[in-house]
């Protein structure tokens, strides 16, 4: 018994010591003049429900709404190029001009024949209506039996001649009028005109150049209107709807 008492007293002991130590720190703390903690600044925010639209970016490619290369259609030499790149050009405005001489003189060859047929039609025309008349004169006179029926066979088979050089000739008129309007077409291919109003973008011949059909000349482009092409990432598309609105930035425009 005597024993536990005194373990007793010795942890109340010890007790008071530990608490007389924080008390000597505590002190000494206090002492030193170490300066109190400044309290931490906070920001408050107020949560507000909002419908939420996910948006899905990809690159893109701006294009001209219309954009085309100029070709001429026919073999020749370049007279004459009346623009530069980069000049604006109104619709149907003469770019190129191709030597005309060699068209100019076929449209003439071809006057000329188209007149050559005219004339033979005429005449053939003309033998056809004489022919009527002699057929006419000839079976007056078989009926009168003042001639003898294979008179009338002559003037009859020579008449149907006629008549089939007739139709030779007017087939001659129309092929010849064919070749009139084709070389007036080919004439009119020697100015190459603007298809519609726009910018110059290329040029790629210059006068003197002998050019071949379908080499390029020049390129028009129409930047009023112009169209994006891009491709939308797979796990995207159930994002992109018909009519969703876009919104296009240029990295050149800011």
């Amino acid at each position: 018994p005597r024993r536990a008492g005194r373990v007793q007293r010795g942890a109340v002991a010890y007790d008071h010591a530990v608490c007389a130590g924080c008390q000597s720190k505590g002190a000494s703390a206090e002492q030193v003049g170490a300066a109190p903690t400044a309290p931490a600044r906070v920001s408050t925010y107020r949560v507000a429900q909002r419908a939420f639209a996910r948006q899905v970016e990809f690159p893109a490619t701006l294009l001209a709404a219309q954009d085309v290369t100029i070709v001429s259609k026919l073999p020749g030499e370049i007279q004459k190029v009346n623009v530069a790149e980069g000049d604006r050009v109104k619709k149907d405005q003469i770019l190129v001009q191709l030597d005309q001489r060699d068209y100019a003189l076929a449209l003439r060859q071809a006057r000329a024949q188209l007149a050559a047929a005219q004339a033979g039609v005429e005449t053939a025309r003309a033998g056809l209506d004489a022919g009527d008349v002699s057929r006419a004169r000839v079976a007056a006179l078989v009926e009168k039996d003042a001639v003898s029926p294979s008179s009338f066979d002559d003037v009859d088979g020579q008449r149907k001649v006629t008549a089939a050089q007739v139709k030779g000739a007017e087939a001659q008129l129309q092929l010849g009028q064919v070749a009139v309007d084709a070389a007036a077409v080919n004439l009119g291919y020697t100015t190459i005109r603007a298809p519609f109003a726009g910018t110059i973008g290329k040029r790629m011949v210059d006068p003197g150049a002998r050019v071949m059909p379908q080499v390029p000349l020049l390129t028009v482009i129409d930047a009023s209107s112009v169209k994006v092409e891009g491709g939308v990432p797979e796990g995207d598309l159930p994002l992109v709807k018909v009519g969703s609105p876009a919104r296009i930035t240029v990295e050149a425009l800011g």
